[in-house]
């Protein structure tokens, strides 16, 4: 990958990180695209940056050095808006993830995609999930069983959404 689009090649003794600056994505925003591999023998709770094939990548949306929260959030939620139009709803959020706004998940079929806030940016992970490497997808899928889903829940947790969940009980 070091070949497309000449990236800037961060090396360092344990990982290495390809960075294309100034790119276009989603429709016309403007983003930086990394991708990641660590080096060394895989971490299961995070596999797929170690494997030597490519996986997965992520986008960084910048706000802008006077973005407010308020700011945050509203493109969060075009962002959201926008990746909702074309993946459907998402599968599962984390509340509180980052300025008080939800980090978001789709789970699709060998796929997972990932919108989280930021200070001053948006985030977007793409992974793919790779064919083989059974073991190691076992012990992950051992791990994330035995820890339970922490704070997920199976919606997108906006700000606020404790005090409308307590409305509807009530």
């Amino acid at each position: 990958m070091k070949d497309y689009g000449s990236p800037h090649v961060t090396e360092r003794e344990d990982s290495i990180r390809l960075t294309w600056l100034n790119q276009t994505c989603l429709g016309g925003i403007s983003c930086e695209v990394s991708a990641l591999r660590i080096l060394g023998v895989p971490n299961p709770r995070a596999y797929k940056i170690y494997l030597a094939e490519f996986h997965t990548a992520s986008l960084k949306i910048d706000l802008g050095a006077n973005a407010e929260p308020a700011d945050v959030d509203r493109r969060l939620r075009g962002l959201y808006d926008h990746l909702a139009i074309a993946l459907g709803p998402a599968t599962f959020s984390y509340p509180d993830y980052s300025l008080g706004l939800p980090a978001i998940i789709w789970e699709l079929p060998q796929m997972t995609i990932g919108l989280s806030p930021q200070t001053k940016k948006l985030a977007v992970f793409v992974e793919h999930e790779p064919a083989g490497y059974t073991e190691l997808r076992a012990e992950a899928a051992a791990i994330r069983a035995a820890a339970g889903e922490g704070a997920r829940v199976d919606f997108v947790a906006w700000p606020g959404w404790r005090n409308r969940s307590r409305e509807l009980i009530e």
